[in-house]
């Protein structure tokens, strides 16, 4: 299971949900404004850029390309 913390009209976000989507892999959805605040997810991540992409361990993966990455290198893909 993935937590995407995402905002809207954001295309790494929306690529990310797609492939994880299409390859059946769970996830929730977290978006900006509805469920945390920009200063929140800064605190949390140390970034500014969207997707953060958080497995559940708890373990930042990074952005939409450092998630295809881990899913690559863990066989999930």
């Amino acid at each position: 299971m993935f937590t995407i913390y995402s905002k809207l009209n954001c295309s790494h976000c929306k690529a990310i949900e797609n492939l994880l989507n299409v390859k059946s892999i769970p996830y929730t959805k977290k978006t900006l404004g509805l469920d945390f605040r920009r200063k929140e997810f800064i605190e949390q991540f140390g970034h500014t850029t969207f997707p953060r992409v958080v497995n559940s361990e708890g373990v930042v993966l990074g952005g939409a390309s450092e998630t295809v990455k881990f899913l690559k290198e863990e066989g999930i893909l």
